[in-house]
């Protein structure tokens, strides 16, 4: 049994003001001057530490307030009152909604679950993750606890080729490739998102995070080779064609890679597997309409590991005028065509795109992945504001070219330590104490579109013998 895994996580406050989804509106004007005003009852102080931004020139209440509505409530002359804050609104994207960055920021900050105490007050149902409920049936069980140890729950997770048997010839020697795979103490490899504002210092702080996570950074072999002082040990690179065809860096150099899936890549994987028996080479295939195919076929040629990877928004690309497929969809189609084929256990699944909240990572677990990609999630928890003009914006509004590495790290590590101990705390409500249970367990959760077919198919659903 591997030794409890924890991640040590500080508060590391905000270098710029975020926010906030409501702004207060506190009129002077008409003031009983009552002995005990509801400003200085304020549980949370929001009234006692505001101030105007210097940079902003913004009232920092609308930031600190936490929305319980007591002030507005409880002033005799109502003259205390919340509206939309417009500016909290233009963060982000569809996806990558106001709420999903405010969180991610309050987890970087802290290392802390959000609780909010007025209840849950997200959706109940929706596109993407919000579509699927986790079952929480065992949360009646108080000692089922593996954040502070009462009970030892392992998120402990293999990458690799692993054989279903082990066979020996008559002199007791092992026959066949045997296992090549390394593990990691959380099912999470930190990535460098794409379109989103980069430099070597960012960098160096995010595999200086992967380091102490004791996972990997993945990152485009060109940056690799442009960066020599990165531990190799904690590298990912990612290798396209071209890049093998160069040859630097050296594939063999590192631990664990990926390389863009070519024609002939079978035998390019039985060279490697000669050459570099100690490093786990992942495949990262194009998402169309063939991917379950290819992935059989990459499975039967002894890949060690299959990268299912989508845009920022979970998305694969809507082929022929049709529409695009959400991850969670792929993911378990391509468990199920791996159970088919009987070779689930072989072969790791690693998916990216569209990860944005901690509940995320089990649900895409459930739905059969084995390690997830986390990209554009870690820069939102250093206070990027996921712009759509990135690349063309002169200056960032997080300046994040200018993050100090030490508070880079501290928030990374927050960000995935609150993600983690979620984790803990979703197998402890279902009675898991090892990861890998939780892999493709789709009992353990209700997908709206099977409900709705199931409950409603019957009575609105159109039969096939009957006329249109």
């Amino acid at each position: 049994m591997p030794k409890k895994y924890h991640i040590h996580t500080e508060t590391a406050p905000n270098r710029h003001r975020m926010p906030g989804r409501a702004s207060l509106i506190d009129w002077e004007e008409g003031c009983l001057r009552c002995a005990v005003c509801v400003k200085k009852k304020c549980v949370y102080g929001v009234y006692q530490n505001r101030r105007i931004d210097p940079v902003s020139l913004a009232d920092t209440a609308d930031m600190l307030c936490k929305h319980c509505f007591s002030c507005v409530q409880n002033c005799p002359n109502r003259l205390i009152s919340k509206s939309v804050n417009p500016e909290y609104e233009l963060l982000g994207d569809d996806y990558w909604t106001p709420s999903i960055l405010s969180t991610l920021n309050y987890q970087a900050e802290t290392g802390k679950i959000p609780v909010s105490g007025a209840g849950y007050s997200g959706p109940f149902s929706g596109p993407g993750f919000d579509a699927i409920w986790t079952d929480m049936s065992e949360i009646v069980r108080p000692t089922r606890d593996g954040i502070h140890g009462r009970e030892y729950i392992s998120t402990l997770t293999d990458i690799g080729r692993k054989p279903q048997f082990l066979a020996f010839d008559p002199d007791g020697r092992l026959v066949g490739a045997g296992s090549s795979h390394l593990d990691i103490p959380l099912p999470m490899i930190l990535s460098l998102p794409a379109g989103l504002r980069l430099g070597p210092a960012l960098i160096r702080a995010t595999a200086a995070a992967a380091r102490e996570l004791g996972t990997f950074l993945r990152m485009p072999a060109r940056l690799a080779e442009d960066m020599p002082d990165l531990d190799p040990a904690q590298v990912m690179p990612c290798f396209d064609r071209a890049s093998l065809a160069q040859g630097r860096p050296r594939p063999r150099d590192f631990r664990l890679i990926e390389v863009e899936d070519f024609d002939g890549i079978e035998d390019w994987l039985a060279e490697f597997r000669r050459v570099a028996p100690k490093t786990v080479a992942t495949v990262r295939v194009a998402m169309d309409s063939c991917f379950l195919d290819r992935l059989a076929a990459l499975t039967e040629a002894g890949a060690p590991a299959v990268h299912l990877a989508t845009d920022s928004h979970g998305l694969s690309p809507a082929e022929d005028g049709g529409r695009a497929t959400f991850i969670a969809d792929l993911l378990r189609q391509a468990h199920l065509r791996l159970i088919e084929m009987g070779r689930r256990d072989e072969i790791t699944l690693l998916a990216a795109g569209g990860i944005a909240l901690a509940e995320h990572v089990a649900k895409a677990i459930i739905c059969g992945a084995d390690v997830l990609c986390v990209d554009t999630a870690l820069w939102a928890g250093l206070e990027c504001r996921v712009c759509s003009d990135c690349g063309s914006r002169v200056v960032c509004p997080a300046r994040l070219e200018t993050a100090p590495e030490a508070w880079v790290v501290q928030r990374l590590l927050n960000l995935v330590g609150a993600w983690h101990n979620q984790l803990l705390e979703v197998m402890g409500a279902m009675g898991m104490r090892e990861i890998r249970r939780l892999r493709g367990e789709v009992g353990r959760a209700m997908f709206f579109e099977d409900l709705e077919r199931d409950s409603f198919g019957p009575i609105f659903g159109r039969r096939k013998d009957r006329p249109a």
